[in-house]
């Protein structure tokens, strides 16, 4: 569609202005859209194009740099891109705002000509022979890797397993550029044969993805226990993740579980508090509330503990609400404790205690929740690998929590974590399934609310 819109455009004059108008209404919906929606924003054209549109406007003059500015354009376009590559993690929402670090740089060294030094750098005959073989690069890494990850049934490759990856699709590339891109290429293949081969090439694929669809994957390939060990992905709890609110949502949503009545509990924490609120809700068998807020741990802490401004202020408001509420008898916290101390450094933990300080002197009973082992792999999935190639079954370490805080009733789960098979115990790589809550948390926090009683 772009090439029809540029004629269309070239017809009446209005080139610039129809790139400079989908450059900017295209930028405005990544930015919008990747918090909401990441994937679909990563691999979708109209959140992506706007990075297509930075080439173009340098394309067609749109944008430029002056030639006293070119060797420090070029310089910054570098180091920009650089800054990318350290900058961004895994964890950072892209593309978003972030993407403009990498794009950026790449235009202004593209806008900067070709007779910067870091253009005359990036001509250098190995690196221009990479880039004439990248696109083969990124089509083969891309089953190597996931294939790769299967046969070791870990989403994270060790560094010599990467760096193999690496070798082995570098090879595969050359061999495809000099053996199909080249050849599709020159002028003994007539264009016919090659549009030919390349539709027949599309609807075989597309044939064979539909009937594979149609047929759910084929279960039939896989023994029960494979299906069993995979259907742990969707073992948590609907209530509690559908309550989970993003901390940036400044009014509080407040959920209930139990029997009716006023509430005598709440639960207060991140998402692993949501993925256990079934199992608290049954252990305590009392009308209760929970107040859930993705990557915010109950603390009274502030950013030097870990924890942003949207977080401080919502935990603010759950502080308020536990003090003025006199039914809430119990308060249980539960969170990805290690990650939060991990973030949050040697300011952490007293600002947890800060506020069971204030929960004590309001009358109320602490119960914290830890223990919870870290998998580090996707258990459902790994679980399921591990099966289909024979392998042994995964083993959790589960040292005994570690939470230096006075004025608590804890409620240590590592022990019952190692006795019970690993692959019904999460749901991806650290939340506790809804089997963990209920078969483990729930009694364990029945036993810990009646120690007062």
């Amino acid at each position: 569609m772009f090439p029809a819109a540029l004629l269309i455009a070239e017809r009446y004059r209005l080139t610039r202005q129809t790139i400079a108008t989908l450059l900017l209404l295209s930028f405005a919906l990544c930015f919008y859209a990747t918090p909401l929606k990441p994937a679909a924003s990563f691999y979708l054209l109209p959140t992506r194009g706007w990075e297509l549109m930075i080439g173009a406007s340098i394309a067609v003059g749109l944008v430029s740099v002056p030639p006293r500015l070119r060797e420090a354009g070029a310089i910054s376009g570098v180091a920009l891109m650089i800054a990318g590559c350290l900058l961004l993690s895994p964890e950072m929402p892209f593309p978003g705002w972030r993407a403009l670090l990498p794009t950026i740089g790449a235009g202004l060294m593209i806008a900067s000509g070709a007779r910067t030094i870091a253009a005359r750098a990036f001509s250098l005959t190995p690196i221009v022979y990479i880039g004439r073989i990248s696109y083969s690069l990124y089509l083969w890494h891309w089953p190597i890797f996931l294939l790769l990850k299967h046969w070791r049934a870990d989403l994270e490759l060790p560094p010599l397993w990467a760096a193999g990856g690496i070798a082995l699709a570098f090879a595969l590339s050359v061999a495809s550029y000099r053996w199909i891109e080249q050849p599709a290429r020159g002028p003994t293949i007539k264009f016919r044969r090659v549009l030919l081969m390349s539709i027949a090439g599309a609807l075989a694929i597309l044939g064979a993805s539909a009937i594979a669809i149609a047929n759910h994957g084929f279960p039939g390939r896989f023994s029960a226990r494979f299906g069993d060990m995979a259907a742990g992905r969707k073992d948590f709890s609907n209530l509690g993740f559908a309550c989970l609110q993003d901390p940036r949502d400044r009014a509080p949503r407040l959920c209930r579980m139990g029997p009716p009545g006023p509430p005598e509990v709440l639960l207060w924490g991140d998402s692993h508090a949501a993925a256990i609120s079934e199992g608290v809700a049954s252990g305590l068998g009392r009308p209760a509330l929970f107040f859930v807020n993705a990557g915010c741990p109950p603390t009274l802490g502030s950013a030097n503990a870990g924890v942003d401004r949207d977080c401080v202020a919502l935990n603010a408001q759950a502080k308020r609400l536990v003090e003025i509420d006199r039914n809430i008898k119990i308060v249980v916290l539960s969170a990805y404790w290690n990650l939060r101390k991990r973030e949050g450094g040697a300011l952490f933990w007293p600002s947890v205690q800060q506020l069971v300080d204030q929960l004590n002197a309001s009358g109320k009973q602490v119960i914290v929740v830890a223990g919870i082992p870290e998998p580090a792999v996707d258990v459902p999935w790994t679980s399921a690998v591990r099966e289909s190639l024979g392998r042994p079954p995964l083993r959790l370490v589960c040292p005994p929590a570690r939470v230096p805080l006075d004025g608590i009733t804890l409620v240590d789960v590592s022990a019952e974590f190692c006795r019970k098979p690993v692959y019904l115990l999460f749901s991806d790589a650290n939340h506790p399934s809804r089997f963990a809550g209920l078969k483990i948390i729930a009694p364990m926090i029945r036993r810990a609310s009646q120690i007062r009683e």
